[in-house]
């Protein structure tokens, strides 16, 4: 088989709207057979689609993986995984704004390493003792007693940027990020790319030729892997028919599709209703001595 390629896409049931309660909207997904919360987005200069029922692709994302649940800390209460910890030491008094900042401090088994007031509604990045981790403050409320004040709050690690039209990542150069927008307004108030919500994830071959096509040749027990880093499907030719090719009927005899994590898809359901397909684009299948062109 020559020019073997595929993609793997999510479709969610119902676009994710990148923003809700005029914060970033940290929904949680499945990608790649992992749990994962949507951390940050881009969607400056996308176009506006021709009816809410279409989509366009373009815009960043930036997906993010939980250490922790959201969870209401109170003061003198901590947030903790692993050797990380971080302790609210109090809220500070309402601004006129209303903003109660909380007065954080983060550890690592036990050693302070920052302290700061981070605002409800951000999320700030810590290098602790050269571990990238991030803490998102969802909401505060000061109250009158110490008994009364907390914060919610939730521990992120592993960001990974997905960039439409650029390399998934440096361990996969050879297959590409799409990200599809919708909106589920016929006439958005505002920009588009303020309204944007994510209809889907596509991670395709590269179709390009030289260093970074992702084209294939396999031979009856050979297999191509679906993304190596993680490495979750993979596909075996197993081989052709025997069938004459001037018949018409030579065809593949088998196709076997491994899922290497034991089907974890299926045993956390992600809270987004989602649909997760392979594809597999079978190019040329040469037999003896025929052969045919790409088309």
């Amino acid at each position: 088989m020559l020019d073997a390629n595929g993609a793997y896409q999510i479709t969610f049931g119902s676009p994710i709207p990148m923003n809700k309660s005029k914060a970033i909207n940290h929904a949680q997904i499945t990608f790649l057979g992992e749990n994962w919360t949507i951390y940050n987005y881009s969607t400056a200069g996308l176009t506006t689609p021709v009816n809410s029922g279409q989509f366009v692709v373009g815009g960043k994302l930036q997906l993010a993986q939980s250490m922790t649940p959201l969870t209401t800390v109170f003061v003198g209460q901590n947030l903790t995984s692993g050797p990380f910890t971080v302790k609210l030491l109090d809220l500070s008094y309402p601004n006129s704004n209303g903003i109660s900042e909380a007065d954080i401090a983060v550890y690592k088994n036990g050693i302070i390493y920052n302290q700061t007031a981070p605002e409800p509604g951000t999320t700030t990045p810590f290098n602790v003792s050269g571990t990238p981790i991030y803490l998102y403050v969802q909401s505060t409320f000061p109250g009158l007693y110490a008994s009364q004040k907390w914060a919610k709050m939730q521990l992120f690690s592993n960001i990974m940027n997905l960039t439409n039209g650029d390399q998934f990542n440096s361990a996969n150069p050879t297959w590409n990020v799409a990200l599809r927008w919708t909106s589920n307004q016929s006439s958005p108030v505002g920009s588009f790319s303020n309204n944007a919500e994510l209809e889907g994830i596509i991670i395709y071959g590269n179709t390009t030729t030289g260093k970074d096509s992702n084209y294939m040749t396999l031979t009856p027990g050979q297999s191509m892997t679906f993304i190596t880093n993680p490495a979750i499907w993979k596909v075996t030719f197993a081989g052709d028919s025997l069938g004459t090719p001037s018949a018409g009927n030579s065809r593949l005899r088998c196709i076997n599709i491994l899922n290497k994590l034991n089907f974890k898809l299926h045993i956390r359901k992600p809270s987004i209703k989602q649909t997760n397909r392979l594809y597999m684009e079978w190019g040329r299948i040469c037999i003896g001595w025929y052969c045919p062109s790409r088309k």
